[in-house]
């Protein structure tokens, strides 16, 4: 003897029957039941006992790559105050033009294009963990 159905599979039947019945047609119910079951599959996310766990650790992993990456940004700008420190030390020593003061500027303005790289770096990862937050807390519904 074959077990009733429960659960969704019976909303499905009954679906189907209700669509039968207004259309009169069991090729038209059997199309929209599968619209249907589509619909909600696009829908309701499967909720996976390790699903969670695993982004959960992907979500600390990226974290502890942003913090490795502040320490790396707080190193770009103290070089960064070393080189204009040294570069106002050239300007009172050598004068405005001279070639050491150009080539400081050249130098400070590479290290901020640098430090600004890796602040647009660290805010892509930023945005990475907010969509995989965002992912773990649609899973917990």
């Amino acid at each position: 003897m074959t077990p009733l159905p429960s659960g969704n599979s019976k909303i499905l039947g009954l679906h189907f029957l209700y669509i039968y019945q207004s259309k009169g047609s069991f090729m038209k119910a059997f199309v929209y039941l599968i619209a249907i079951i589509f619909a909600a599959g696009s829908v309701v996310s499967v909720y996976s006992e390790d699903t969670i766990p695993a982004l959960n650790q992907q979500i600390e992993q990226k974290r502890e790559e942003m913090h490795q990456d502040t320490n790396q940004i707080h190193e770009k700008t103290k070089e960064m105050v070393k080189a204009r420190h040294q570069l106002n030390q050239d300007r009172k020593e050598f004068g405005k033009d001279s070639d050491q003061v150009q080539a400081g500027r050249e130098n400070l303005k590479k290290l901020k294009e640098e430090r600004k790289q890796m602040k647009m770096e660290r805010k892509g990862d930023h945005r990475e963990i907010r969509k995989m937050r965002q992912e773990r807390r649609g899973m917990r519904k």
